[in-house]
């Protein structure tokens, strides 16, 4: 007998389960206050996080975009200055040219400095003999007269 009554008592719980279910169904059950408090303040903390994600997204786009534009600005300042140092270098190979240049024009004028002073030697030489055969000239020119007075004479 006591597995009929234990059956005949699990009956009689599921019978009266099921009329207190039908009595009063859960989903028409009123939510505790603090509990709609609760739930309103979660989605609003949900709306607040998602307007912060959406910030920090254009934040983030903002970023990015400006991170491109200094990509940019450092690739055309390596182009520049790769620019600068080949100026620097055509500079550099000019300027040692016109070291060259100068050197071969001081040389030339210390040249044009010796001919010059061999000129003036040689002026001197001619000067000299010059004056060597004017004398020489005005010797024969006197004697010439001279003999020629004294045949007339």
């Amino acid at each position: 007998m006591s597995a009929r009554r234990h059956t005949a008592t699990r009956l009689a719980l599921a019978v009266l389960v099921s009329v207190g279910a039908a009595a009063a169904p859960l989903s028409a059950a009123p939510r505790p206050p603090d509990l709609n408090q609760r739930l309103a303040a979660l989605e609003a903390a949900q709306q607040a996080t998602a307007a912060e994600v959406a910030r920090a997204a254009e934040s983030l786009r903002q970023v990015e975009q400006r991170l491109h534009e200094m990509q940019n600005l450092v690739g055309e300042a390596a182009a520049g200055r790769e620019a600068d140092r080949e100026e620097l270098r055509e500079m550099r190979e000019d300027i040692l040219g016109l070291y060259v240049d100068e050197s071969k024009t001081v040389e030339a004028v210390g040249q044009v400095g010796d001919q010059v002073e061999g000129l003036g030697a040689s002026l001197e030489r001619f000067r000299l003999a010059a004056g060597i055969l004017v004398a020489v000239l005005v010797v024969i020119q006197t004697i010439g007269i001279a003999l020629g007075s004294r045949a007339r004479g």
